[in-house]
């Protein structure tokens, strides 16, 4: 008996709108149910600038908007850059599923906008393909980061990430290198020179900094131990998927998806290694495992990545299902 998803992969007008629609639908549930504040069980001055403490219906519709105008970005990025060399539907319902689902990020409007910097970001970098010369690219790309790292300090550490990920472009040199560096601190430079104008008596403003290294093992009760190990086994499959069929990509797509993976190791290490609580690079990590998962489920057609993906879809119905109806 073979399984398949093609209807999924490739759906109709009618099917996307039913899925799209489903997906906000169990945000709205979440909402109305209200069960994520209490699941924030955090000191919410560990954010930087902009999230609110209170599951209010404005938070929750800027959210909404922000998460699809990722969605939006991550398919002109997969569209501009053939990241997946197949029409796809699945990195859009990936994303907005896992977002929909994981009620914890409702209230971070933080989280949701460094996201689409970072989606930014990607855009300049993957330009970069090949080219030493690339320094409009380098300094831009570095800026989003930069601004990603005013809003969540610790992403600080991404900006060596980024010169890793300029030698796997092949596009590492000591202009590009440079651009980056000063693309970086630029919006830390404008940050601190607007604080001092605003509050000249606050001339050294490094106390606000929220960069302190806290590994404290977190033990989930024992239903979202099994979703997060089940998770994780997913991912594996999914890299193993991915890797197969590697050979019959582009060296250039090839270095690009090896670039994202780099991302997403660096986001799990910071989320487990420093202080601000791990939910808020949450959106960070749906964004890039959508791309890695949606390439295999879509090129790997068959029973077992059709098996794992209904696995996938079933596992995450049924830890929501947990938090809305037994929490």
């Amino acid at each position: 008996m073979k399984i398949s998803i093609k209807n999924i992969i490739v759906p109709s007008i009618p099917i996307t709108i039913l899925m799209i629609g489903s997906c906000f639908g169990l945000w709205f549930l979440g909402y109305f149910r209200d069960f994520n504040t209490h699941l924030l069980n955090i000191n919410i001055s560990d954010f930087k600038l902009i999230d609110f403490k209170f599951n209010t219906l404005s938070t929750n519709i800027i959210n909404i908007v922000l998460v699809i105008i990722n969605a939006i970005l991550l398919i002109q990025l997969n569209n501009i850059y053939t990241l997946i060399r197949t029409r796809t539907f699945l990195t859009i319902l990936i994303f907005l599923f896992l977002m929909c689902t994981w009620s914890e990020t409702h209230l971070l409007i933080g989280s949701h906008l460094a996201t689409t910097f970072f989606t930014f970001s990607l855009f300049y970098f993957f330009r970069m393909y090949r080219n030493t010369q690339a320094s409009e690219q380098s300094f831009m790309g570095s800026f989003f980061i930069g601004l990603c790292s005013l809003i969540f300090n610790p992403l600080l550490v991404l900006l060596p990430i980024c010169w890793i990920g300029f030698i796997m472009l092949q596009s590492f040199s000591l202009r590009t290198f440079l651009a980056s560096l000063f693309g970086f601190i630029a919006p830390w430079i404008l940050y601190f020179a607007t604080k001092m104008y605003i509050h000249p008596e606050h001339l050294l403003a490094l106390n606000d900094l929220n960069f302190h290294i806290t590994i404290k093992p977190v033990i989930p009760s024992l239903p979202f131990l099994v979703y997060i190990i089940a998770l994780c086994i997913i991912l594996v499959i999914c890299l193993f998927g991915m890797y197969s069929k590697f050979q019959s990509d582009a060296i250039h797509t090839r270095s690009k998806l090896n670039f994202l993976f780099l991302f997403l190791l660096a986001f799990l290490l910071i989320a487990i290694t420093f202080n601000i609580p791990f939910i808020a690079y949450l959106p960070f990590i749906a964004l890039l495992f959508s791309v890695l998962a949606s390439y295999t489920f879509s090129l790997n057609q068959n029973n077992f990545y059709s098996i794992i993906f209904i696995i996938f879809f079933v596992l995450n119905t049924a830890i929501f299902i947990y938090k809305l109806f037994i929490i």
